[in-house]
């Protein structure tokens, strides 16, 4: 129970610097007597307007005090009840995730944290390979993040892969692929700040507006050239599918970015399916490529690459991939994940549909359904574009994304 040195009435009438001062003395106090004051109780002492403001200051405060006191802090206000509560979230392969015992631990979608180390957490944005990545502002330089949090039972396993993803992303410079700015640790859980991407996932995306095929078949070349990209620094992703790719908004891009719907040699056809008049433009937007958490340096092994186990997203898979036969996965694996994505954009369907089990026996033991079944309009050359890129030989695929 916080007490206040005047009436509550009172104080709530106060112009808010003073009710600041008040606050930040009283919090101050507390840590220097060595309790453990709960942020959320000082934030609920003012009206919501005010909150978080509030809750950045003592936020900083907090740190400050930790980063001059001698000794590790047992307990801190990051530790009161603000932290209830545990994800249980499942990787592919079945294994439980836990929040790491002793450490940070995450809270259900309506019941968000409101702080980790320098950064105020403002929403849940998604679940990702190892870890809950929210939107939130770094306090210590006022940039509004992706915050990713490490979270499972296996906390030696957990750490390896995580620090592989960021390093994996790390290594990657291009326009395209989402840049990790900082990777740390906060009372033993990893973390891992990137870009907060002002957009909508490729799916939602394609869903919202009203693209023609053309401009369809320029996302998939834009991807392609990120992806590219990554393959020259030896990194494959391994789960390309419309969830990991973002298009970001044209109002916070340079105008000058070019795309590489320059790069396509189509011809014009004014009345072709290719030329469908639409009022929307792509100028602008820009394709972003996130998430390389079960990437794999092609320059060397990790103890994922071993026979049977089945790494990616079941419908966007290589049949290598379906297989279980990781240790064969190489960058054309990524270039299938394309070509079933540019298959998806142009048919409003899948290659293969249906359960888990049933989708991974038809990319492994089946031939891609040909796309001039469900899209004859479509050009010759694209269709076999599309056919050469969902070869289930890897060696008959194109074999570089620069290619593609």
């Amino acid at each position: 129970m916080i007490t206040l040195p005047v009436e509550r009435d009172v104080f709530l009438s106060f112009e808010f610097d003073r009710q600041l001062d008040i606050i930040v003395d009283l919090f101050e106090a507390s840590l220097r007597e060595g309790r453990s004051p709960v942020i959320s109780e000082f934030v609920d002492l003012v009206e919501p307007r005010f909150q978080k403001r509030i809750l950045r200051e003592l936020i900083l405060v907090e740190r400050e005090f930790a980063r001059f006191r001698e000794g590790p802090q047992e307990k801190s206000a990051f530790d009161g009840s603000d932290t209830a509560g545990a994800s249980d979230t499942a990787e592919m392969s079945g294994s439980e995730t836990a929040a790491p015992s002793g450490g940070w631990q995450s809270r259900s979608e309506g019941d968000l944290p409101t702080h980790f180390a320098q950064f105020a957490i403002h929403k849940l944005l998604g679940r990702g390979s190892h870890g809950i990545v929210y939107e939130a502002e770094d306090l210590e330089i006022r940039r509004r993040v992706a915050l990713k949090i490490a979270q499972s039972v296996h906390q030696t396993e957990s750490r390896r892969e995580f620090s592989m993803e960021a390093a994996n992303a790390s290594r990657v410079d291009h326009p395209s692929v989402v840049k990790i700015l900082h990777v740390g640790e906060h009372r033993g859980t990893e973390y891992m700040v990137s870009e907060l991407i002002e957009g909508s996932n490729l799916r939602d995306f394609v869903d919202s507006q009203k693209l023609n095929d053309r401009q369809r078949v320029q996302i998939v070349a834009d991807i392609a050239n990120g992806i590219a990209a990554a393959h020259k620094c030896n990194v494959i992703h391994r789960d390309l599918k419309p969830s990991n790719i973002m298009i970001e908004s044209p109002a916070i891009l340079d105008p000058t970015l070019g795309s590489a719907v320059d790069e396509l040699d189509e011809p014009e056809k004014p009345n072709g399916p290719l030329e469908a008049a639409v009022p929307f433009s792509l100028d602008g937007y820009r394709v972003r490529i996130l998430d390389f958490g079960i990437a794999k340096m092609l320059d060397r092994l990790t103890r994922r690459t071993v026979q049977g186990d089945v790494v990616g997203t079941p419908h966007y898979m290589s049949p290598e991939q379906a297989s279980g036969n990781s240790a064969t996965v190489d960058s054309r694996s990524d270039i299938f994940s394309l070509g079933v994505i540019l298959y998806e954009l142009l048919c409003g369907q899948l290659p293969f549909e249906g359960s888990e089990i049933v989708v991974l026996s038809g990319i492994r033991d089946l031939k891609v359904p040909p796309i001039r079944t469900i899209r004859s309009d479509l050009p010759a050359a694209l269709e076999q574009v599309i056919q050469k890129c969902l070869e289930r030989n890897p060696d008959q695929r194109y074999q570089s994304a620069l290619e593609l």
